[in-house]
């Protein structure tokens, strides 16, 4: 077919071709994380965080190794490749940057009384970066504490206070050891993922959160 007025036709050309690839880029950040990718172990016992190659099967030896830590019980990696690790005997998270090996300085530290964190095992971040930590509590007199989960936000370093808390009798929380943050990756997980107080015409697909009675709030993977 001829184009007669190729003036009017590039634009459109132009539209689809950012379309195209506007579409592939939002699949590939939507999408779960890979099966090739490293696996970070929390070695309670050794101290460290090993690292081994994807696919690793085996007598595998690590490729890299974060040592010096103190009792680590729970890693996790945000997506810009830096090491989150809970040390539950000091009662601290700390941050390495990404490719750290051996006796690496972290880049942050939470830790302190406003931080609230005590004996924190597991721990995870969620698509904003918000760190969440599982608390065991102390049983121990004269002053015992209560589990609870931590919430801290993206840039949370020193003595910081978290930004949220769950916690008290009514929770159910009894000596927490891991914690996952559940996202939805896209509109049509957010139509298929079930809702306590979700009635028909409640939800509009182009709203960033759920609306209703109740006001459930479940933002979007990123």
């Amino acid at each position: 077919m001829r184009i007669r007025n190729l003036k009017h036709f590039y634009p459109a050309l132009s539209l689809l071709l950012f379309l195209v690839v506007f579409t592939t880029a939002c699949d590939i950040v939507s999408s779960p994380g890979a099966f090739d990718s490293p696996l970070y172990v929390a070695n309670s016992g050794g101290d460290s965080i090993t690292i081994y190659a994807p696919f690793s099967n085996g007598p595998a030896a690590p490729i890299r190794t974060i040592s010096g830590l103190t009792s680590p019980s729970g890693v996790a990696v945000n997506a810009a490749g830096e090491t989150f690790v809970a040390n539950s005997s000091t009662n601290s998270i700390t941050v390495y940057s990404l490719g750290a090996n051996g006796n690496a300085a972290p880049i942050r530290t939470i830790s302190g009384l406003l931080t609230q964190l005590d004996n924190p095992q597991g721990i995870a971040l969620d698509a904003a970066g918000n760190l969440y930590v599982a608390n065991v509590g102390t049983t121990t007199p004269p002053t015992p504490t209560p589990s609870s989960i931590t919430v801290y936000g993206p840039t949370a370093t020193n003595n910081a206070a978290p930004i949220n808390k769950i916690s008290g009798a009514s929770t159910g929380l009894d000596h927490p050891q891991g914690v996952q943050h559940h996202c939805l990756r896209s509109n049509r997980d957010r139509q298929r993922s079930p809702h306590p107080n979700h009635q028909r015409g409640q939800y509009r697909a182009r709203q960033p959160y759920w609306r209703g009675p109740g006001y459930h709030r479940q933002p979007l993977c990123r």
